[in-house]
C-alpha cells in the first residue's frame, strides 16, 4: 500500500472507518493520536488523515470500480478538476487503458492527455522567452519574403 498506484483508493474507506472510531483504537496504539498513528504507518507525513478522505471522497462520487482501475492522484485530479458531466467518458476511457496496460493503471502523465481529449482542451506547446522571439523574427521574414514578392509580381506584371 505504502508505493501502489491503486493502494490509497483501496484501502482509503477502511483508514476513515478507523479515524471515525480512533477512540476504540488509542490505547492499542500507546495513545497516539490517529494523525500521529497514521504517519508512522505510512512512513510519510503527506499521507495523513486528509489525504485518505480526499481519496474515500474520490471513491464515493466516481463509484467503487476505480479502486483498482484508477491510480489514486488520478482519480483525486477527476473529482477535483474535471466537470461531472464527464465523468463517465473518463471512467470508461481509463478503465480501457488500465485493461489495455496489463491492469496497470496510468499515472497522472499519462492519464491527462486522454482526460484533455475527452474535455476537447488542446495540449499547449511548452516555449521559452528565446522561441518567442524566433518566432517573431520567423513571422517578421516571412512578412518581408511576402512584400518582395509583390513588388516583384507587380514589377513582371507592368513590364
Amino acid at each position: 500500500m505504502k508505493h501502489g498506484d491503486t493502494g490509497p483508493l483501496v484501502i482509503a474507506s477502511d483508514v476513515m472507518s478507523i479515524a471515525e472510531d480512533w477512540d476504540r483504537f488509542k490505547e492499542e496504539a500507546g495513545g497516539l493520536t490517529f494523525s500521529q498513528w497514521i504517519t508512522r504507518e505510512m512512513g510519510n507525513k503527506q499521507r495523513g488523515l486528509a489525504f485518505f478522505r480526499k481519496r474515500h471522497e474520490a471513491v464515493q462520487k466516481l463509484g467503487e470500480d476505480i479502486r483498482r482501475t484508477f491510480h489514486h492522484e488520478v482519480a483525486v485530479y477527476v473529482v477535483n478538476s474535471v466537470p461531472e458531466t464527464a465523468w463517465f467518458a473518463i471512467k470508461s476511457e481509463l478503465r480501457l487503458a488500465c485493461i489495455r496496460n496489463s491492469g496497470t493503471p496510468r499515472t497522472m502523465g499519462q492519464a491527462r492527455p486522454i482526460i484533455n481529449k475527452i474535455l476537447g482542451r488542446v495540449a499547449q506547446q511548452k516555449t521559452c522567452a528565446n522561441c518567442d522571439a524566433l518566432a517573431r523574427r520567423v513571422a517578421e521574414l516571412e512578412a518581408r519574403l511576402r512584400s518582395e514578392a509583390k513588388v516583384e509580381a507587380n514589377a513582371v506584371l507592368t513590364e
